[in-house]
């Protein structure tokens, strides 16, 4: 079985501890040619900018565990597809966007893009990606741009519905 970190997140659009809050998942960067720690690091980097926006509240370690527990009943019952079992567990959970990544090089440009998802249709809502030239700590403040980025383009799309 292969585990698929993440890191679970709920957003309000409203600071109403009265409304139910829907809940947004920050998979793991995959490393593409790089150290996987810096796509860790990387990672992590979103999650914070996740968190700063200020509608957004960390999911208790219990909320990690009970997902992957529903990823091992997913292939036990024969849900195959990483993409479909990650699905399942989301609409299982009530998790309604999911946030993923890569980060990458070429020649001595990062490559990083990230793409926000509707767990419920597996519909990308917004997805970019940016070039990064410079050593390893450059990669910091255009990620947090990035994140960002998605959220307005979510922003722009729920506004013309």
């Amino acid at each position: 079985m292969r585990a698929i970190p993440f890191v679970l997140c709920s957003m309000t659009t409203t600071a109403s501890a009265a409304e139910v809050r829907e809940k947004l998942a920050v998979l793991e960067i995959e490393a593409r040619g790089v150290d996987p720690k810096l796509a860790q690091n990387t990672a992590s980097i979103v999650s914070a900018q996740v968190r700063k926006r200020k509608r957004f509240d960390v999911i208790s370690k219990e909320d990690i565990e009970k997902l992957m527990h529903f990823e091992e009943s997913r292939q036990a019952v024969g849900a195959t597809s990483q993409t479909g079992a990650i699905a399942a567990m989301a609409g299982d959970l009530g998790i309604a966007k999911l946030m993923h990544g890569s980060l990458g090089k070429m020649g001595s440009l990062w490559v990083l893009s990230l793409s926000l998802m509707d767990s419920q249709t597996a519909t990308v809502l917004a997805s970019d990606t940016v070039t990064i030239n410079g050593k390893e700590g450059a990669i910091v403040e255009p990620t947090k741009q990035l994140v960002d980025r998605l959220f307005a383009l979510l922003d722009e799309r729920e506004a013309k519905k």
